[in-house]
């Protein structure tokens, strides 16, 4: 283990150095956290939220980002901190997937049961149940995913009273401070309700776009300190950077321009430290990302050398309509 006192690697991560390889490969697709600089300051809000004294109305929040931002993720990390046995968190939290049953779209039903899962008690199914447990396991927060993307999936109705439930958990008899997680498009459907708007315009946390920054830089080289590899690998240059943010985009069709995506791009560099050590190195380059891409078909298979370069567009970005060419032709868009 001396020998490799020197790589700037995670204390666990060098425990794994003494592994063959393909152990150490299967170890490159373990679940990874890196702290980057939006994930850190939407912590610290919601820290700072979930503090509050209880009132008769607790206020609430929303935490917005791109498909692949890693909202997700980042909203299951506070519920996972928030339940550890020395927890910084002054409360428990709740996290709410409404994608994972789209059966049951009832979000008052989805909390209930959620509570009784987390706390252990799968029997409980009505609000007074929901709330005494509340009080008696301290929990402070309830966060709900994918909210925004069921009001297409249930009638009218239902989706109303969706959001009056989604008023009533802010009341003092629930006790809690709710978190909504969706895309920016679901925060512009936030904020034209006059009931939400009220509740949720105040704290709104957003994950950054992602492009060839500092910020990125700063995840990749995080990230690498959790692959365990025996040299040191060339991921902190402007080539590599590039590099895997442009094999990680994925356009439409017919488009040259795209956002990035955390999820596409951890994706990557988790294929690329593996395949590198099942084939026998130890270091990964620009070559492996390339060598990776091609092996995952990424883009629809495209070779970057047939490929346009892409434009990765940023917050503030408006993409450009992608022209129909099927209807190029036709008198009205002729005019």
């Amino acid at each position: 283990m001396t020998e490799y006192s020197d790589l700037d690697l995670t204390p666990d991560t060098k425990t794994m150095l003494h592994l063959p390889a393909h152990e150490r490969a299967a170890a490159c697709c373990r679940d990874i956290w890196v702290e980057y600089p939006s994930a850190f300051l939407a912590t610290e809000r919601v820290k700072s939220l979930v503090s509050l004294p209880r009132c008769s109305y607790n206020p609430g929040m929303m935490l917005v980002g791109l498909s692949g931002a890693g909202k997700s993720r980042l909203a299951q990390r506070w519920v996972e901190q928030s339940w550890e046995s020395e927890s910084v968190w002054a409360g428990r939290l709740i996290y709410v997937d409404m994608s994972e049953d789209t059966e049951n779209l009832d979000v008052r039903k989805r909390v209930i049961e959620e509570i009784g899962k987390a706390c252990g008690r799968p029997e409980i199914r009505t609000v007074q149940q929901a709330r005494r447990i509340i009080r008696e396991y301290g929990i402070v927060a309830i966060i709900i995913d994918e909210l925004g993307e069921t009001e297409e999936a249930i009638v009218k109705r239902h989706w109303k009273a969706n959001l009056l439930a989604v008023r009533g958990f802010a009341s003092g008899a629930w006790g809690v401070n709710l978190i909504l997680v969706g895309i920016p498009a679901f925060l512009e459907a936030v904020m034209l309700n006059e009931q939400l708007r009220s509740r949720f315009a105040n704290r709104v946390a957003r994950l950054n776009y992602w492009t060839e920054n500092d910020d990125l830089a700063a995840f990749v080289l995080g990230y690498v300190r959790h692959m365990p590899m025996r040299q040191v690998s060339a991921v902190a240059t402007d080539r590599f950077i590039g590099a895997l943010l442009q094999y990680s985009l994925a356009a439409q069709s017919g488009a040259t321009y795209a956002y990035a995506s955390l999820r596409s791009i951890v994706d990557l560099l988790k294929e690329t430290f593996r395949q590198a050590l099942l084939s026998g190195k130890e270091y990964v380059t620009e070559a492996n990302l390339l060598i990776t891409y091609k092996q995952m078909g990424g883009n629809m298979g495209l070779d970057p050398k047939d490929r346009p370069k892409l434009t990765v567009l940023v917050k503030g970005d408006k993409p450009p309509k992608i022209l129909d060419s099927s209807k190029m032709g036709s008198s009205k868009n002729a005019k």
